[in-house]
This record gives structure tokens, C-alpha cells and sequence, in this order.
């Protein structure tokens, strides 16, 4: 399975852009090209549940879900067995992953800039507040009672 956004859909063509898990990967497969059949299952996430839909109905900027009867993990260009696509998210969508295997997360609902990176890493936390009375070597003095 593959998940990503729509970039465009041309004729039985649906051009996606993903995001590259893997450093290794080659930079080219960032954007895919999903050939769409009569035998391609085409539905849309509408309050967290699938709608059949036709090819027109999706749009530019839909999250996307992809799956295929072939691996296509370094696959540029192949044909959908199943899509989903939804404006707001893919919760909802149920696809033949094997038994055992875990399906990849959806993208997120509002995707980070490609030219950022973001490893969801809390900022450093502020410097300790610097003292205006100077240091000395001595000790305080006892407290009063």
C-alpha cells in the first residue's frame, strides 16, 4: 500500500506526490503514477466511511491511499487495485493488507513544506535566567529566626 496526495488526475491517471520513508530510496519515486481500470475500485472517505466513487470525483490536494496486486514499493508507475482519497482523512478506508502486516499510516491531514524537515522533536528548553547581583565565592548567610 502507498499514501500520499493528489497532484492531478488526467484520463485513467492519477499523479500523486509520497513521501520517501526510506534515505535510500531513489528521489524519483516522490511522485508516482497510478493507472486506473474498470477493475480498480475508486472510493471516497466521507464521515469515516468508504463511498463508491468515480475517477472524476477526486480532486488536486485529496490525501490518497493506494493499493495494488504487485509490489510497488520502488515501483514509479503502476495500476490500483483499490483507492481511496478523501479531503479530510483516510480513516474509515479497510484495504487487503496480508495477515501480520501492518499497512503504512495515512499521510497527514496538512502536509509539511518538502523543503522542511520535521521529526516532531520538542524544542531545546530556554536558558536558566541570568542573575543581575554578582556571584561571590561565600557562602549565604545562616537564616534568621
Amino acid at each position: 500500500m502507498l499514501s500520499g496526495y493528489i497532484d492531478s488526475v488526467e484520463g485513467d491517471k492519477i499523479m500523486i506526490s509520497t513521501t520517501l520513508f526510506n534515505p535510500l530510496d531513489d528521489e524519483a519515486l516522490e511522485q508516482r503514477i497510478i493507472h486506473i481500470n474498470s477493475k480498480t475500485k475508486v472510493v471516497l472517505i466521507k464521515q469515516g466511511k468508504e463511498v463508491s466513487a468515480e475517477l472524476g470525483e477526486l480532486m488536486s490536494g485529496y490525501a490518497i491511499a493506494v493499493e495494488a496486486s504487485e509490489d510497488i514499493a520502488q515501483k514509479k508507475e503502476f495500476t490500483a487495485k483499490k483507492v481511496a482519497a478523501s479531503f479530510e482523512s483516510l480513516s474509515g478506508a479497510t484495504f487487503d493488507t496480508p495477515s501480520g502486516a501492518d499497512a503504512p499510516p495515512p499521510p497527514p491531514v496538512n502536509p509539511v513544506n518538502n523543503n522542511q524537515t520535521s521529526d516532531n522533536t520538542p524544542p531545546p528548553p530556554p536558558p536558566p535566567p541570568v542573575s543581575s547581583t554578582p556571584s561571590s565565592d561565600e557562602p549565604p548567610p545562616p537564616p534568621v529566626n
